[in-house]
C-alpha cells in the first residue's frame, strides 16, 4: 500500500519482487507528522531505477534476545508498534504510554537500531 500504511509481511514481498530505492534517493521526509507524496523521481541525480534495490530474502525473527543478536550481526531491523494518542505529542525521551491509554490509534512502523536500559528500564531504539 505504499505511502498509505500496510503490513510488514506484504511490504517485504514488494521488496523482494520489486525493489526500493535507496534513502539517497529518496530521503526520510515525515519528521512533521505528515508523509509526502511518494515520487518516481530520485531527490539526488541518481535515477529511479538505477536506484532500485531488491531484497535477496526476507525472514521473521522473534524475541528480544534474537532481535539483539540480528542488530549485532547484520544491523538494523524493521518492527511495528501499537500507537497510542500520547505518542502524536512525543518529543524525546524514552516513550512510555499513559497506563488509561487502553485502544491504540494505529500502527507505526520503524527502523530498530539498538536498545538500553534507562531509570532501571529497557527501551528500543528506533530510527
Amino acid at each position: 500500500m505504499g505511502c498509505h500504511g500496510g503490513r510488514l509481511p506484504e511490504a517485504w514481498s514488494y521488496l523482494k519482487s520489486t525493489g526500493a530505492v535507496s534513502d539517497k534517493c529518496f530521503p526520510y521526509a515525515a519528521g512533521s507528522g505528515q508523509a509526502p507524496a511518494c515520487p518516481q523521481k530520485c531527490a539526488d541525480s541518481e535515477s529511479w531505477a538505477t536506484s532500485k534495490q531488491k531484497a535477496s530474502s526476507a525472514y521473521a525473527i522473534r524475541g528480544v534476545t534474537n532481535i539483539q543478536k540480528e542488530i549485532m550481526t547484520n544491523g538494523p531491523v524493521q518492527v511495528a508498534f501499537k500507537v497510542y494518542k500520547s505518542f502524536m505529542s512525543y518529543k524525546s525521551g524514552v516513550y512510555k504510554k499513559h497506563f488509561w491509554e487502553l485502544i491504540p490509534e494505529g500502527g507505526h512502523a520503524v527502523k530498530l537500531v539498538g536498545w538500553g536500559t534507562e531509570g532501571g528500564a529497557d527501551f528500543w531504539l528506533v530510527a
